[in-house]
């Protein structure tokens, strides 16, 4: 019996035969239930599980490997089969395209037992797939007859989805996106990341751009950088990244923060907007700091048992807001030295915070002066922040610094000589 089979997947054909002699039924054969008349057509079916390293979900890393391992059942034995797989864009339906090609791969193999499994591994590159799922479809051909499909857009176990890794930054100095170019400091880049692996090992790089030239910041003619590497516990979150560094030449500079993510090493994501606000940190102009001292307004004074100078600091280019120390002592002009009054030095000091970035801040000694006569002093005053000196005025020969101790009047004596009230 010769005849098309393809539509009897699964169907027992019974074959009934009858013996005639001169056209008179002799005996006949026609039990539905005898195995010896009947011929079983197998019903192969294969399911396919896609995966990349053991998992649905891939970075878009250059060359990757999706293995689909393909179950079957309903073959036979000792028979060999093709198993042909095509690659699929989810999002269009369509057979996926690299560089202009599709996906493909095979495999032959002879069926050890009507059920078991093979992998199918299909390697390309995916670095053009970020946030694309794909789809396997697979063909299974005895010869040149397909004998079974498994072609479902739909289905989750065929498809593997290649992540979107995005990171964002937020880069501050305690908090601030304003620093004062004081010493060390450290900038601290807060990584925001999503779509990231669960369970992948990742690392951050990062380094600071000057926003004016667009170019790395040198400082000592070195590159600013950090990293940190980390396990993503989930597919998002976010990570810190400290850039610690000496600031103390950056006055009116603005910094910005650019990160690059990768895994295996290999670049998955990047963060680089010179213009980007989050990314930057500005550095406040280079404070200064003038003195005027006086002693109830004037630049002279008595030598008094209590005499209080009053020393008015101006100051520019501080960041409203942060709060400052000034911290002065009173020197002899004469010597250089810190004067002293009893052994001790005359000092005062005063934190304070400012509303604008320029002002006024008055600062007082109050001490005997009663053994200064003639002698001048001058103040120096020094600015801190957070501990660190930040400004400092100390000329000893600026005037406007300067209180002057006057001499107390000396008496005069008048005589006149005579000789009888004569003067010959």
């Amino acid at each position: 019996y010769t005849f098309d089979a393809s539509a009897l997947a699964g169907k027992a054909v019974v074959v009934f035969e009858t013996l005639y002699q001169g056209g008179a039924e002799v005996t006949s054969h026609a039990d539905i239930e005898d195995e010896g008349q009947t011929v079983m057509f197998r019903n192969p079916k294969i399911g396919t599980t896609a995966t990349v390293d053991g998992e649905k979900t891939a970075d878009p890393l250059g060359e990757v490997t999706i293995t689909d391992t393909v179950t079957y059942i309903g073959l036979t034995p000792g028979k060999e089969y093709t198993v042909k797989g095509v690659l699929m864009d989810k999002s269009t339906g369509e057979k996926l395209l690299v560089n202009g090609k599709e996906i493909t791969a095979e495999a032959t193999f002879t069926a050890p037992k009507a059920e078991g499994s093979i992998d199918i591994p299909f390697t390309f590159d995916a670095s053009g797939l970020a946030g694309k799922s794909v789809v396997v479809f697979e063909d299974l051909y005895e010869g040149e007859n397909k004998v079974a499909s498994h072609a479902d857009i739909e289905d989750e176990g065929q498809t593997v989805t290649f992540t979107e890794p995005k990171i964002g930054t937020t880069a501050t100095a305690n908090g601030e996106h304003t620093a004062v170019p004081v010493g060390d400091i450290t900038i601290i880049d807060t990584v925001a990341y999503s779509g990231l692996i669960p369970g992948k090992e990742y690392t951050v790089k990062g380094v600071l751009m000057d926003k004016a030239t667009a170019k790395p910041l040198l400082v000592d003619g070195k590159e600013i950088t950090a990293e940190a590497t980390f396990w993503a516990n989930k597919d998002e979150g976010s990570i810190d990244i400290p850039f610690t560094f000496d600031a103390s030449a950056l006055a009116g500079k603005t910094v910005v923060a650019f990160e690059t993510l990768y895994r295996d090493k290999l670049e998955v994501a990047v963060h680089a907007d010179i213009e980007d606000e989050d990314q930057t940190v500005t550095f406040s102009e280079k404070p200064e700091i003038k003195t005027t001292a006086t002693v109830d307004g004037e630049k002279k004074a008595e030598p008094k048992s209590k005499v209080t100078i009053t020393d008015t600091v101006s100051y520019t280019g501080l960041t409203p807001v942060k709060t400052y120390k000034l911290s002065g002592v009173l020197m002899d002009k004469a010597s250089g030295a810190p004067l002293l009054v009893d052994g001790q030095q005359v000092t005062a000091e005063k934190e304070f915070t400012p509303e604008n970035a320029n002002g006024t801040e008055e600062m007082t000694f109050t001490f005997d002066a009663s053994a200064l006569a003639g002698k001048s002093v001058v103040v120096f005053e020094t600015l801190y922040h957070e501990g660190k000196e930040v400004a400092i005025h100390t000329d000893i020969s600026d005037k406007d610094q300067t209180v002057e101790f006057e001499e107390p009047d000396k008496p005069e004596i008048r005589t006149k000589a005579t000789v009888d009230n004569e003067k010959k």
